[in-house]
Parts: structure tokens; sequence; C-alpha cells
């Protein structure tokens, strides 16, 4: 009887090991199979942080050229008529605190 016992928990012990073992390669294979999404979307945070970087950096170009283009059309009227003095103030002080910002 004492032997029977014994060997019905060594079977169970042997079961509960196979499983676990069984339960291990049956994760690993999950974690090998979803390495490509995590890899994807790991590249795609960088590349949405590039084009984030980008983007502002477009705007602070697209500030720059328009305040540019206002000034080179305020010396430009002045140049034509000798007016527009404000303008050209106007323009120089819009410009000094674009530079002062940046």
């Amino acid at each position: 009887m004492i032997q029977q016992a014994w060997e019905v928990i060594a079977f169970v012990c042997v079961i509960i090991t196979t499983l676990g073992g069984a339960g291990a390669i049956i994760v690993s294979i999950i974690k090998w199979w979803r390495q490509p999404d995590k890899t994807r979307d790991e590249m795609l945070k960088e590349h949405e942080k590039k084009l984030d970087n980008d983007h502002k950096r477009l705007q602070e170009l697209e500030e720059s050229n328009k305040i540019m283009m206002q000034s080179m059309l305020a010396l430009m009227s002045h140049a034509i008529d000798g007016n527009h003095i404000e303008d050209l103030k106007q323009a120089r002080d819009d410009l000094q605190k674009y530079l002062i910002r940046r």
C-alpha cells in the first residue's frame, strides 16, 4: 500500500515536471513569435520621435523664413521710395525678438 502511494506521488511529480517544462517551451515559443512585434513597435517609437523633431524644426524654419521675408519686403519698400520707415522699424524689432528667443 505504501509502495503504491509512493508510486502515485512519483507519477504526479513527473506529470507536474513534464507540464511545467512543456509550459516553459510554449511560453518561449510565444515570446519568439511576438518578438517582431516588439521590435517593430520600438522602431516606430523611434521614428515618431524623429518625425516630431523634424516637425518642430520645420516650424522654426517657416517662422524664420516669414520674418526674413517681411524684413526684405520692408527693405525693398524703403529702398524704392525712401518711405516706410515705421515698417522698417517694425521689421527690425520682429527680427530682433526672433533672434533673442532663439
